[in-house]
């Protein structure tokens, strides 16, 4: 699992984060909905949402996590990733967190 990986409590409630990157970081962002799901609940699907200055790839989906690397975007600019999730049982929530550029 990522260092930059976000926990959902079971209420799904949770304090919005802000990660720092280089532009020319290419970094992977997890995000763990284990105590968030029932139990026997998997997530059935998961969308990456990133302004078009940021460039996703890689997104992945196993054992209740979901991640995705994100890489570019304009230095002293903060962006909202948000990732949106469908669940076996047909509930749908979304997380979204914030990614400040800067020169490192």
């Amino acid at each position: 699992m990522a260092a930059r990986t976000i926990t959902v409590p079971s209420t799904g409630i949770w304090v919005p984060r802000t990660f720092a990157q280089d532009s020319s970081d290419k970094l992977d962002y997890g995000i763990d909905w284990t105590r968030f799901l029932a139990a026997g609940e998997t997530i059935s699907a998961s969308v990456w949402t990133v302004p078009d200055e940021i460039t996703k790839s890689g997104e992945g989906n196993a054992s209740g996590v979901t991640s995705a690397f994100v890489t570019g975007g304009t230095v002293g600019e903060t962006y909202e990733i948000t990732n949106k999730i469908t669940t076996s049982a047909g509930r749908i929530k979304s997380i979204t967190f914030r990614l400040t550029i800067e020169d490192q």
